[in-house]
């Protein structure tokens, strides 16, 4: 995703309450150079950003306690997280939420299963951008 020898690795965020997906996700991400934090709710989420902002968060829709679309208000509503990338990732469509979608303006959605090249190329997408418009 970057060069190593230049600039510093992505920091990620991976929340999603399946922990087969985020075993595979945080793989995919770390093998293409990404540091990755895992939380399995929004309640955990919200704590990993509490202690550390990341580049990007890469967000379940559905999960049990917080769903995804809280914690992307509380993320949006705090002054010191709103600007940070967030990709939505859900077995809706991105029409079924739209409205929330508007409102809350994610970076990016990623429908599931997702691929491993999708994932990535919305990651360093949002990364990239993360690192050059702060």
């Amino acid at each position: 995703m970057t060069d190593r020898t230049t600039s510093r690795r992505p920091q990620i965020l991976l929340v999603d309450d399946d922990a087969d997906v985020r075993t595979f996700s945080a793989l995919v991400l770390r093998t293409a150079g990404c540091d990755v934090r895992l939380a399995e709710d929004g309640t955990r989420a919200l704590e990993e950003l509490a202690s550390e902002r990341p580049d990007v968060v890469v967000l379940d829709v559905q999960m049990p306690d917080l769903d995804g679309w809280t914690v992307l208000e509380r993320i949006r509503s705090d002054p010191e997280l709103a600007s940070t990338r967030v990709v939505m990732c859900t077995v809706k469509t991105p029409v079924e939420d739209e409205w929330r979608a508007f409102a809350l303006r994610p970076d990016a959605h990623l429908a599931k299963p997702y691929t491993i090249v999708d994932l990535e190329q919305v990651v360093r997408s949002l990364a990239e951008e993360a690192a050059s418009h702060p």
